[in-house]
């Protein structure tokens, strides 16, 4: 018999008034996978989450977890009997509780000692051993949000969701704490969902991601699939701050203002469409007399990011070593050299 997924959505919609913040949105998460939920603010991602863990009833759809029922029509769960922990991007903690009570306060039918047990390993878990009887105030914000995390584990959720958890923190702390919370997920199979609108940080942490636009899904992929294959423009232009190429299709490829590019189109011969470029695709480098340009460095550490001017007027990004200095005004040859095939869209007037 096929194992039910964890998490199942279905047609899933909730409007508040005359805003519609979840539209008909259908998703399936199988056990032990961590989905990176992400998308400009407003886009809907934390109203998903509170529908999956029962603050909020949806307008229609269904939320099925391990199988059953959550909510739809007349059947609703409330929070405590859904088996979901969730933490918030404030942490939520009492101030006036220990951080051993903290964790432990939704424990429930134990004994003192299985309590302490529990409370033991999960501190060992995320790396607070000794500090149960420690305040919040006493600790870092990183510290904080790691006794969120004990206090939706250590009951043992089927579910766990993360709404921006780390948000708040500088952005050193915000690394470190990515990297612990990937292993601490994994080592445990943990499945979650985890909420952002970092890029970067949904692309460490999801084994998918799920990209959502103005209360839709726009598109649900790998990784590697939703950054290099966009099913929209939205999402070229959502996941890492994409360049759009105008050029015709041809037998042998794209014809482009920076001549023809072998990229295969599957459109009509003549068509107008548009190739999705982002930085590490497009090299140059100084030519006498071009009419492409130089416009403005920008110092990224390890690399420069250059923006670049096509006869045109249309402006291309392109990453170069730290060490190569040009001028804004210097004139370049610039060429497509990407590892990858290109993304592309039929153009259409708005975008032309």
């Amino acid at each position: 018999m096929t194992k039910p997924p964890a998490l199942e959505l279905r047609q899933l919609s909730k409007t508040f008034g005359s805003h519609p913040a979840v539209q008909n949105v259908d998703l399936s998460l199988p056990e032990g996978e961590v989905l990176a939920l992400l998308g400009p603010s407003g886009c809907g991602k934390t109203t998903i989450l509170r529908l999956i863990a029962g603050f909020e009833r949806p307008d229609s759809g269904q939320v099925r977890i391990g199988g059953q029922l959550a909510a739809g029509g007349l059947s609703f769960t409330p929070p405590e009997g859904r088996g979901v922990g969730m933490v918030f991007q404030d942490y939520a903690l009492f101030p006036h509780l220990t951080i051993g009570d903290n964790v432990t306060f939704g424990l429930k039918g134990l004994s003192r000692k299985q309590r302490q047990e529990k409370l033991g390993f999960i501190l060992r878990l995320v790396g607070l051993e000794g500090r149960a009887a420690d305040y919040p105030h006493q600790l870092s914000g990183g510290e904080r949000q790691r006794v969120a995390l004990a206090r939706a584990l250590v009951p043992e959720p089927r579910l766990l969701l993360l709404d921006e958890p780390l948000s708040s923190l500088d952005a050193d702390l915000r690394m470190k704490m990515r990297e612990d919370l990937r292993v601490l997920l994994k080592v445990g199979k943990l499945t979650a969902i985890f909420v952002t609108h970092d890029q970067e940080e949904a692309l460490y942490l999801g084994d998918r991601l799920a990209v959502m636009n103005q209360g839709r899904v726009e598109q649900v992929g790998k990784p590697e699939d939703i950054f290099h294959q966009p099913a929209t423009r939205f999402v070229a232009e959502f996941m890492g701050n994409s360049d759009f190429l105008p050029g015709r299709r041809t037998p042998h490829g794209v014809e482009t203002e920076l001549g023809l590019i072998a990229q295969a189109v599957d459109a009509p011969s003549g068509a107008d469409v548009q190739l999705v470029l982002r930085a590490d695709d497009v090299r140059f480098e100084p030519q006498a007399g071009s009419r492409s340009i130089v416009l403005a460095r920008h110092f990224r550490g390890a690399m420069n990011m250059y923006r670049l001017r096509l006869p045109s007027g249309r402006l291309l990004h392109a990453y170069a070593p730290h060490e190569l200095r040009y001028p804004p005004g210097t004139p370049v040859r610039i060429w497509i050299e990407s590892q990858h095939p290109l993304a592309w869209f039929v153009s259409t007037d708005e975008h032309r």
